[in-house]
């Protein structure tokens, strides 16, 4: 593994091979890893004084990415209500769409809605869905059902909310 910022990389083959030599090319093999993008729309339903809300990343888009881009922003402000201003805060990269169509090359998309809940102990949560769009199909398959924002983070990113 290898430490990108925050994140860790697994290494394989080649670069493996040429880090453990110590050898320059090993850095510009990591470089190549960390610039492959996976493209996702961020969509935001249910928040106060804010109609629906699309954002698009150029990278990082796949569930393990999304989960910590989630808990990122849980972590900069943990009100439901304040959950897009937080995103929002901490995606500075993001592009704002006027609908999810736009992005035609993303790989994945995810809806974060407000809702308010059916059980006394808790009055609103996130919850969250998530699709996957496979090479070379326009079509949408479901990558998880809708389920709490906590849930998403902790199936994905286990120990982010630690």
């Amino acid at each position: 593994m290898v430490r990108a910022g925050k994140r860790s990389l697994p290494l394989q083959g080649a670069a493996l091979a040429a880090l453990a030599l110590g050898t320059p090319v090993a850095l510009k093999s990591v470089a190549v890893l960390v610039a492959l993008a996976t493209r996702a729309v961020y969509s935001f339903i249910g928040f106060p004084g804010s109609p629906e809300q699309h954002l698009y990343l150029h990278h990082d888009g796949y569930p393990t990415g999304a989960a910590w881009r989630f808990a990122t922003a849980r972590r900069l402000n943990g009100d439901p209500a304040a959950f897009l201003q937080a995103f929002v805060a901490t995606q500075p990269g993001a592009e704002q769409l006027s609908a999810p169509q736009q992005a035609a090359d993303a790989e994945y998309r995810y809806r974060v809605a407000l809702v308010a809940s059916t059980t006394a102990e808790v009055q609103v949560q996130l919850q969250v869905q998530c699709w996957r769009r496979l090479p070379g199909s326009s079509d949408w398959h479901p990558r998880c059902t809708r389920v709490a924002l906590t849930d998403f983070i902790l199936r994905f990113l286990p120990g982010a909310l630690d």
